[in-house]
């Protein structure tokens, strides 16, 4: 390869990188608006905002892709339950899954379970097969990368209680007295668990299709299932919820939901999927951990917030995680690396030295 090869080659991962920081930068201005913006509009229910978002996110990138492509491009017949798999989890039941937990527990707990999702990332990956596991130094220097990542982000949240947050276009989640705080942790585990299997899965479906595509099929996929969902709770409700009648829309709301489909769905979601042809799910999961660190900058930038020492100690610790996850994580191992203990890798490397 020619020092041209190498120096473009290098520019490129520069930009992959950059767009999942990108994506994540977006989702966290999405949180600081919503701290920004004061609402007079009552409480409603958290499935009315994820419908809204999803369905117009949905369409958004359904019109980018007709103009772009000038054709609508269907999924093969085999992949559409992988499809409606992937935008069920990492669109809606993540979503909804995050959402009511809050309202069991706290919005602390929370915050210090959500940046374990690289490690159930990691765990599914290997359990799965779908990264191979090898016990060599890559690997354990990997491990090591993910696990401080993942404290690196618990830090952040340390020493800032609260008893409730208020979610964009949602409002303050009151808590649910009734339920004790396990259920809610349980629900944002289960948010997390979410997140990984719709990485993993895009992650294989991304090998066949268009990135832009995909991201459109799985955001129709979330939407239909938070249609489904909502449908359920109407139901349950006995046709309508309470406050409705109240409800109105109001600037703030307009400003919020702008922002949530262009910005924190379409721009985000479509830079990590098309991230991912390119990377492994772990590395993608990793840049979840930089959410606090990038949520607490944005906040002191535009909001005035001030920063804490633990904020900078868990930036510096995501960091140090990152660099060994994407280091170890991303790069071929050489045979001399490869833990032999299997017949076909003995095979396999003995004909690549004949070679």
């Amino acid at each position: 390869m020619s020092q041209k090869d190498i120096k473009k080659n290098k520019c490129f991962y520069i930009i992959l990188h950059g767009a999942v920081i990108l994506s994540i930068f977006s989702f966290a201005g999405y949180t600081c608006i919503g701290r920004h913006l004061q609402t007079n509009s009552p409480l409603f229910e958290p499935l009315v905002f994820l419908l809204n978002r999803h369905w117009w996110s949905a369409f958004v990138l359904l019109i980018y892709c007709l103009l772009k492509d000038k054709k609508i491009i269907f999924p093969e017949k085999k992949d559409i339950g992988r499809i409606f798999i992937c935008g069920a989890s990492g669109i809606s039941a993540m979503g909804l899954l995050f959402l009511y937990g809050l309202r069991a527990t706290t919005a602390t707990n929370a915050a210090c379970i959500t940046p374990f999702a690289p490690c159930l990332t990691f765990v599914l990956a290997v359990l799965c097969k779908y990264e191979p596991i090898r016990y060599t130094k890559s690997f354990l220097l990997r491990v090591f990368g993910v696990i401080i990542g993942c404290v690196g982000a618990l830090v952040t949240t340390i020493g800032h209680e609260r008893t409730e947050i208020r979610i964009s276009l949602v409002g303050k989640q009151p808590r649910l007295s009734n339920l004790p705080t396990f259920v809610g942790d349980i629900a944002i585990v289960l948010s997390c668990l979410n997140i990984a299997i719709y990485l993993l899965i895009s992650k294989e479906l991304v090998k066949k299709y268009k990135p832009i595509w995909l991201t459109t099929w799985i955001m129709f996929s979330g939407a239909t299932f938070t249609l489904f969902v909502t449908f359920l709770s109407l139901l349950a409700a006995g046709g309508s919820w309470s406050g409705w009648s109240k409800w109105h829309i109001d600037k703030a709301f307009v400003v919020e939901e702008i922002y949530a489909t262009l910005f924190a769905s379409v721009l985000a979601y479509a830079l990590r999927v098309w991230a991912i042809k390119y990377l492994n799910a772990t590395t993608v999961a990793m840049y979840y951990c930089l959410d606090p660190p990038a949520t607490a900058l944005i906040a002191a930038i535009f909001l005035g917030e001030s920063l804490h020492f633990n904020q900078f100690v868990g930036a510096v610790l995501i960091i140090i995680g990152m660099y060994f996850t994407i280091k170890f994580g991303e790069k071929k191992e050489s045979p001399d690396e490869i833990d032999i203990t299997d017949e076909t890798e003995c095979i396999q490397i003995k004909e690549i030295e004949l070679i």
